[in-house]
């Protein structure tokens, strides 16, 4: 876009769009939310897991309140829906009455617009000694970011309740420092959305259209460079198929395919104040 510089009544330079189209275009021009990096949690109906998940996750956000938390409720069970109701003090909760599954986390991206943004999934949990050894993570995540050749900053994971045969990783990191490794995108270390923290653009270069999401084995192939945290690790504690019917349906006229979406916008409503808002679930033209 090109633009013309006119001159403010103080003096100073004033940039402005050229032509009408330009105008509109900038008039679209979303501006991102700033300030640290917002977490979020998606869940459905695996309440044990949740609880567990978002207990351990906000005791590791105790040496920063100013961390902002969203929860996304991807057509709740009871249980779920009352667990996320006895946290409206201290998370948002945004609840769409239909199973979004992994799109939860563009239901998010969608109401707040971040630059940056973690993720910790319902059946991860961060141990005891995270708020010690990594205080303020999600700040510090952010600012590993800011060397633009990372993409991804994460904690491991223990995934021993999964098949070991998933995985064939020999740690050659290029770097490190006294908190992370750094890898090259050719060696990744096992991931399943551990909990981590990215860059909005880089995740929507990601994005799959069935899924309305970014994938985390497409994260991985797609980072440049991943900083995996040296001194924790996260629990795995789900992959509980009969759990979850993001993948084998308990009812079978309940489930939908969680890689391929039906819907291309649902309504959100945030709990803490009762908004609703319809919001697109398609990737856009400038994304």
């Amino acid at each position: 876009m090109r633009l013309k510089e006119t001159k403010s009544l103080d003096g100073s330079s004033v940039f402005e769009p050229t032509n009408e189209a330009e105008v509109a275009e900038v008039a679209e021009a979303e501006t991102y939310e700033v300030g640290a990096p917002r977490v979020v949690m998606y869940t459905h109906n695996r309440p044990q897991y949740f609880k567990a998940a978002l207990n351990a996750l906000l005791y590791s956000l105790r040496e920063c309140p100013e961390v902002p938390v969203t929860v996304v409720l991807s057509s709740p069970c009871v249980e779920t829906l009352k667990i996320a109701r006895q946290h409206l003090n201290n998370v948002e909760v945004l609840a769409c009455w239909e199973n979004i599954a992994f799109a939860g986390m563009t239901a998010m991206l969608r109401w707040h617009n971040p630059e940056y943004f973690c993720v910790v999934q319902d059946d991860h949990i961060l141990p005891p000694q995270t708020s010690s050894k990594y205080p303020k993570w999600p700040l510090l995540f952010k600012k590993t970011l800011e060397n633009k050749e990372v993409d991804v900053v994460y904690f491991p994971c223990s995934f021993d309740n999964i098949p070991t045969d998933m995985f064939e990783f020999n740690p050659r990191y290029v770097a490190e420092d006294n908190l992370f490794y750094i890898y090259d995108k050719s060696d990744p270390s096992p991931f399943l959305y551990s909990p981590c923290c990215m860059r909005q653009d880089f995740w929507w270069q990601h994005f799959q259209e069935g899924a309305k999401c970014a994938y985390d084995s497409h994260i991985v192939g797609g980072a440049r460079q991943m900083a995996m945290a040296k001194h924790i690790q996260t629990y795995h504690i789900g992959w509980n198929r009969d759990m979850d019917t993001f993948w084998e349906p308990a009812h079978r006229e309940e489930y939908n395919d969680a890689f391929n979406l039906p819907w291309s916008e649902v309504e959100l409503t945030c709990l803490n104040t009762e908004e609703k808002r319809v919001i697109s679930l398609e990737r856009r033209n400038n994304e």
